[in-house]
This record gives structure tokens, C-alpha cells and sequence, in this order.
């Protein structure tokens, strides 16, 4: 070939001595033959296989959550070729994945309940990284404002009392069905023995959250009963961390009158206790309607 001389370059695909050949020629304006000059075989290019996993997610936090949602948001991982998408875990359960999105609602869930998050990248050969550091959130109280408590209205029986509460002396106490506020029962209380007692109910709680109690009480009968209502806040050990009182009642009452109050959980909490206390019981009293919302 001579230089500056254009050429018209071609490339040919030839069979030769049964397998396969490559063969390149050219020409030029003034030249009247091609020459060819016959090549090996070459295979296609094929890279090196990526064998080198995705760097784990880091700065996993929770920006917002609900009773039965938390969104969960994190920092991009790294890879020698490109991150394809996240798994997200709770516990050791995979619960969704992301293509490329470094954002993920996780639904379904409980409220007032724990859980733990943790996210793996993955890369297109299907390398997949360490897990990130775990994050554990606890859901809010139920958003709807409906009664935390169960058998508020103590009209289930358990052994001819209401059930699902804790009776401290349950020799005092037994479902009543001839006075009642609503519904077909009430719990009652009835001695002359002065026993201290109370009985009491515990739900699940979450510090920050402000959490109203209502009940009703009637006392046709009192002979130096002191009845009181706490609302406590305990840790997860069962540490009381604040001890409400709500309301006293030293005397007797015509009708069923109200106990109404708030307050916030303070920091650590685990469990919010409703309790009727007696100091020195003496008497006939009546319970009905209890109610116990969380915000």
C-alpha cells in the first residue's frame, strides 16, 4: 500500500479447509485487483466475569412512620460496575426490593411493634452486598383513635369475672349484669374486710405519645373506702416511670360519674397501666365504659 493513497477497504468471511477463516482486502482507484491477505478465526470478546460485590448500604433511618407503615431511607451503595437494586429485609424476612431507588415503605405492619430493617445491595452478575447496619423502629399507637383496651366494657366473662384484666384480690370482684352503664354487665367490687387491692389492665405504649383514659364509676356504697384512679407508665422491665393520679373518690355517688385525663408518656416507656386502687376497700362500687386512646 502506498502512503496518502485512498483505499476502499472490505472485509470478507470465507470457508477454508472446512472451518472458519476471516480474510480482509483492498483496492484503490488506479489499482484493478483486490488484494487479500487470509486471517485466523477469532473468537467473540468476551470480559471478565464481575465477581465483586456491591458495597453494603449505609445511613439506613426511618424519615416518617405510622401504626402500620414505616419509610425507610438510605445512602447508595458503590460497585466496580453499576448497583441494579436493593433488598429490604425485616428481620430475615425479604419484604421488598428496589430497582436503583434508595427509598422503601415497608406496609402491613402492627401497631405498637418493634422491628428491624436492614438493606443489601445487588449488581446485574447477581453479586450481593453485606447488609447495612440494622435499624429498629418501633410503629405508633393505633391513628384511628380506637380503644386500646381489651374488654373495656367488661361485658366478657372469664370465671364469673371480666375477663382479660388482673385482679390483685379477685375474691372482691365479679361480673355484675344488674347495674350497668351500657351494654349487659359492669365489674363490681363489694367487701367490708378494708383489704388494700386494685386490679389493672397493661398496653402496649410508646414514649412521646399522649394517651386519654375515660371510665365511669357509681358508688352507691362507701364506709371509708379511698378508691383511686392511676394511670402508670412502665419500662419494658417493668419499672413504674411516672404514677398518675387521676381522679379520687372518698364518698358515694348517685349515677355512674366520669374519670377523664391525659398524659404523655415519658422516655423509656413500654407499657401504660390503667388501675382502680383501693386503699382501704369498703363498700359497693361499680365500673363500666373504659376507654384508653392513644396520640
Amino acid at each position: 500500500m502506498t502512503a496518502g493513497q485512498s483505499y476502499y477497504v472490505e472485509v470478507l468471511h470465507k470457508e477454508g479447509d472446512g472451518g472458519d477463516n476471516l480474510a480482509v482486502g483492498w483496492t484503490g482507484p488506479d489499482i484493478a485487483t483486490t488484494t487479500v491477505v487470509d486471517g485466523s478465526f477469532l473468537s467473540p470478546y468476551a470480559p471478565p466475569e464481575d465477581t465483586q460485590a456491591p458495597s453494603a448500604p449505609t445511613g439506613l433511618t426511618s424519615p416518617s412512620k405510622s401504626d402500620t407503615t414505616v419509610s425507610l431511607s438510605w445512602t447508595a451503595s458503590t460497585d466496580n460496575v453499576g448497583v441494579t437494586g436493593y433488598d429490604i429485609y425485616r428481620g430475615a424476612t425479604l419484604v421488598g426490593s428496589t430497582t436503583g431507588a434508595t427509598t422503601f415503605t415497608a406496609t402491613g405492619l402492627t401497631a405498637s411493634t418493634a422491628y428491624s430493617f436492614t438493606v443489601k445491595a445487588k449488581d446485574a452478575a447477581g453479586n450481593v452486598s453485606a447488609a447495612s447496619d440494622a435499624l429498629n423502629v418501633t410503629t405508633n399507637a393505633p391513628s384511628s383513635g380506637g380503644n386500646l383496651l381489651v374488654n373495656p366494657g367488661f361485658e366478657a366473662d372469664s370465671g364469673g369475672r371480666p375477663a382479660s384484666w388482673i385482679y390483685e384480690q379477685d375474691y372482691y370482684i365479679s361480673r355484675n349484669t344488674s347495674v350497668y352503664r351500657s351494654g349487659s354487665a359492669s365489674l363490681r367490687v363489694n367487701g367490708d374486710s378494708g383489704p388494700w387491692m386494685g386490679w389493672y389492665q397493661d398496653v402496649d405504649a410508646i414514649a412521646g405519645t399522649t394517651y386519654t383514659f375515660d371510665g365511669y364509676v357509681n358508688i352507691p356504697v362507701n364506709n371509708g373506702s379511698t378508691l383511686r384512679f392511676k394511670i402508670q407508665f412502665l419500662s419494658a422491665n417493668g419499672t413504674i416511670l411516672a404514677d398518675h393520679v387521676a381522679a379520687v373518690f372518698t364518698g358515694t355517688t348517685s349515677e355512674f360519674v366520669n374519670v377523664h385525663a391525659s398524659y404523655t408518656a415519658p422516655s423509656g416507656t413500654a407499657k401504660v397501666r390503667i388501675y382502680p386502687y383501693f386503699n382501704d376497700m369498703r363498700g359497693t362500687f361499680y365500673f363500666d365504659d373504659f376507654s384508653l386512646t392513644g396520640n
